[in-house]
């Protein structure tokens, strides 16, 4: 029996399985995408085109204020519009679509293999992909998504999670979490690979288009987003009257006011922290009875949570994350990701098609939003609990044992 074979042998009653999750996958996708044909494209695909436009003529898409991403970004928007220059946009979302389709047959190969028979990761995603909203065809983050599940999902193989978590880097920072779910003695390897994967891509962009950096200034000058937690009390302050204001600052929709830009810091540096916290939890060896991808969810809930900008794309990172945490058999993470969902769920379908309300003041609105960040910290104090609380806990008990 060949290797292919062997991927689709099985039962009926398997087979059916299958079966069941494609077109479960198919349907929520279709609904996603209909957009995408219909001629309707979105303000940020039409930047990232122009942003390929001005790599290909030699220049820097960085001088754009609106620009906030890694070489690897500029990387990915210059070969899609190599491809397709005329049709940037569906040659985007399909591309997209792809990334989407391959992180389902990752997650379902893995539920697949010897030591985790646990079906609800793929099943996982295509219920959190879709209530994560047609953002994901819309945005590059499934990029980065994709590269991130990649890393988590090898984290038995060190050197590949360094390579994967890498080109993650390159293209959006984040997945570099991905090197949360290695255990200490593996760390060392995995860094080696990683720090050189970074280096070859990062100076390869700055040799081919240069200023790699550039992005770090616009990064830098962006404002609180009004998604963002910490921004919340400040637009219940100015419902009370306080000297608070929502602008539109190069595309993000910021609150400006007394002690906006200080909070923002702050966050960030709470956020930093407490990530090289858990880096450190994972030297000492405090949390390797904790899943892996349970560890990772929670660095990336962390990471989510003090962000001065929390998109409302980055609920594409949650689901991708939190499907590929269940994806291993000792995860514990099923009620956070329950709590997600429904985040999620009221993200896409009250909060983002509602946004200029939101940023306007309404109440009804703004309670929504309160809703959603509520689920993300009572899903961040879950696992919190989950990984550090529990396994502090379960060292203690086996010290007084012996």
């Amino acid at each position: 029996m060949t290797s292919a074979d062997s991927v689709f042998a099985g039962s009926p009653r398997r087979l059916f399985g299958v079966g069941l999750m494609l077109l479960a996958w198919v349907v929520t996708r279709l609904a996603l995408i209909d957009e995408t044909f219909l001629g309707i494209t979105p303000g940020d695909v039409e930047l990232y085109r122009s942003w390929a436009e001005s790599l290909i003529e030699g220049g820097s898409p960085a001088i754009d204020p609106a620009f906030t991403y890694p070489p690897g970004a500029s990387g990915l928007m210059f070969v899609i519009f190599s491809i397709a220059p005329e049709n940037f946009y569906r040659a985007f979302t399909l591309l997209a679509l792809a990334a989407d389709f391959t992180i389902l047959i990752v997650l379902w190969l893995r539920s697949r293999s010897a030591d985790t028979r646990v079906p609800m990761a793929p099943w996982s995603w295509i219920i959190m992909g879709f209530a994560a909203g047609s953002l994901m065809y819309q945005r590059f983050d499934i990029f980065a998504a994709l590269l991130a599940v990649l890393a988590v999902l090898t984290v038995r193989r060190s050197v590949y999670t360094g390579f994967w978590a890498g080109l993650g880097f390159v293209l959006k920072l984040w997945p570099e979490l991905a090197l949360l779910g290695l255990r200490s003695r593996a760390m060392p390897k995995a860094l080696i690979v990683n720090i050189a994967t970074i280096a070859a891509f990062w100076i390869s962009a700055q040799l081919i288009w240069g200023d790699a950096f550039g992005f770090t200034a616009n990064d830098l000058d962006k404002g609180l987003a009004v998604e963002s937690m910490v921004a919340f009390p400040f637009l219940l302050a100015s419902e009370a009257g306080a000297p608070y204001h929502v602008s539109d600052l190069e595309g993000l929709y910021a609150v400006l006011g007394p002690g906006t830009d200080l909070t923002a810091t702050l966050a960030t540096l709470a956020g930093l922290v407490s990530i090289l916290f858990l880096f450190v939890l994972r030297f000492l060896q405090r949390i390797d009875l904790a899943s892996p991808g349970d560890v990772v969810l929670l660095g990336l809930l962390i990471f989510i949570a003090t962000n001065k900008f929390n998109s409302v794309q980055y609920g594409i990172w949650i689901a991708a994350i939190t499907s590929a945490a269940l994806s291993f058999k000792e995860s514990r993470v099923r009620g956070p990701a329950i709590l997600l969902t429904l985040m999620l769920l009221l993200t896409s379908q009250a909060v983002w098609p509602n946004f200029i309300p939101l940023t306007g003041g309404s109440p009804v609105f703004l309670a929504i939003h309160g809703l959603r960040l509520l689920l993300l910290l009572a899903s961040l104090a879950w696992v919190v609990k989950i990984v550090v609380w529990d396994c502090r806990t379960s060292v203690r008990s086996s010290r007084l044992e012996t």
